[in-house]
């Protein structure tokens, strides 16, 4: 059976809003850092742990206001680190579709492979420069 049984949406959200709430108040800091992620907590963990849906986050704008106002509160003391938005995160916010947004960030990941590539390419070509440049100055490699 369900625990809402006999509620309606307004007096779910109310109570989804009442648990949020209690747990902030009363959580630690090292039972936070077991929701950390990336500088927020998990939403999927945490909603799991108050016995609601990941949902509740995005469709009750109270919860997710109180959830961002504790995250920059916890960010501000120096329990979750600084969050770093992703091209790929503000694009969604803007109203990309996801399979855009999906796109992007796979070519994100393929870039920075990449990118690491090149780094690798270019130690080694440096390598063989040296060696060229040693056997020019022996005579062993013609001009």
């Amino acid at each position: 059976m369900s625990a809402f049984k006999g509620l309606n949406g307004q007096q779910r959200a109310e109570d989804n809003l009442q648990k949020f709430k209690a747990w902030a108040s009363s959580v630690t800091t090292e039972e936070i850092k077991l929701f950390a992620n990336g500088g927020q907590l998990h939403r999927t963990d945490l909603a799991a742990h108050l016995g609601f849906s990941t949902s509740v986050f995005r469709q009750n704008p109270k919860v997710a206001e109180e959830l961002c106002r504790f995250e920059k509160e916890l960010r501000d003391q120096g329990v979750l680190p600084q969050r770093v938005d992703t091209v790929a995160e503000k694009s969604v916010r803007s109203g990309m579709s996801p399979i855009d947004s999906q796109r992007l960030k796979r070519l994100q990941e393929q870039n920075a492979y990449q990118a690491e590539e090149i780094n690798l390419l270019r130690r080694r070509l440096a390598k063989y420069e040296v060696l060229q440049e040693a056997l020019f100055i022996t005579g062993r490699l013609p001009q």
